[in-house]
Formats: structure tokens, sequence, C-alpha cells
């Protein structure tokens, strides 16, 4: 069973422009192969919660900021909460595709910008 890490979440908010955890959870998904099946990906076991977790301790690592919006009445006026990079973010995101693209040259899927 593999484990959703940190690097993999920050990989994923660095490719989508308005991250949040189900888009971050549905692009883990995409990229690591499983389907999404009752918020759980069975063969990875990704649970959306777990990308909030690994979220906080980025942003307490300075890697990511993140922003509420204001109420949206599409989601029963809850809000959302969007994660940013910031420039040290920028920098490891940069460190991790170099450092994948020594151990896995032309395998580029999941690293790839």
């Amino acid at each position: 069973m593999a484990r959703t890490t940190a690097n993999q979440v920050l990989l994923s908010i660095a490719d989508i422009p308005m991250a949040y955890g189900a888009t971050v959870f549905d692009d883990l998904c995409k990229k690591l192969g499983p389907s999404r099946w009752w918020g759980i990906a069975p063969e990875w076991r990704i649970a959306v919660a777990t990308i909030h977790i690994r979220a906080e301790a980025l942003e307490a690592q300075g890697l990511i900021r993140s922003e509420w919006s204001e109420p949206l009445p599409d989601r029963g006026n809850r809000r959302r909460r969007y994660y940013f990079l910031t420039e040290a973010g920028e920098a490891r995101v940069a460190q991790i595709r170099a450092e994948q693209a020594k151990k896995t040259p032309g395998v580029m899927e999941f690293v790839a910008a």
C-alpha cells in the first residue's frame, strides 16, 4: 500500500491554479492511477482528509499558503480553502522535479509541469 506523501501533495498544488482539497485529491488519483471511490482511492488509500493534513504540514514549513474563499452558495454557504505555493514551495517543487528526473529519466508523467 502506497502512502500519499507531502511531496505528492506539493506537486499537485503546483499543477493546479486554484488548488483545494478535492482538486488535489482528484489530481493525485489521476496521477497515481485508481479512480475516485467514496472519497478513497482503494489501492492507494488516499483520503481527502490526508490532503488537508499534508497541506497543514506544508504550510507550517512555509512551502504553501492558504486562503479561505467567501461563502459559496452552491456549497451551502460553506467556504473553500485554496492552497498556493510560496517562493520556498516553488523552489522545493523545482528540486523535487530535478531529483525525480535524475532517478527516472524519460518517466516524467507525475512530475511534469
